[in-house]
């Protein structure tokens, strides 16, 4: 539950700092949930198109990262675990 906090406030960080990015959906509920042993947010449905690796969606995805960052702090304040891209 405390991950899934962590995560919810940095993207919440990211569109107060306008970045688009989707942000957990406001329930009645809490949000996020822990059932049996798993922790789920809600998120909203977006129309969209599939990732074809098209030059264009390749330089959006730059400019994506780029602007996540340049808003990157050097500490680690929401406390996200390292993510490690490299695949055993």
């Amino acid at each position: 539950m405390e991950r899934a906090h962590r995560l919810m406030e940095y993207t919440a960080f990211l569109s107060d700092n306008g970045v688009n990015v989707v942000t957990p959906v406001h329930l009645h509920k809490q949000n996020p949930q822990t059932i049996d042993d798993e922790t789920y947010v809600v998120y909203p449905y977006i129309e969209g198109t599939t990732y074809t690796g098209k030059n264009s969606e390749i330089y959006a995805a730059g400019e994506f990262l780029g602007r996540i960052h340049s808003l990157s702090p050097k500490e680690n304040v929401c406390q996200l675990e390292a993510y490690d891209y490299m695949l055993e």
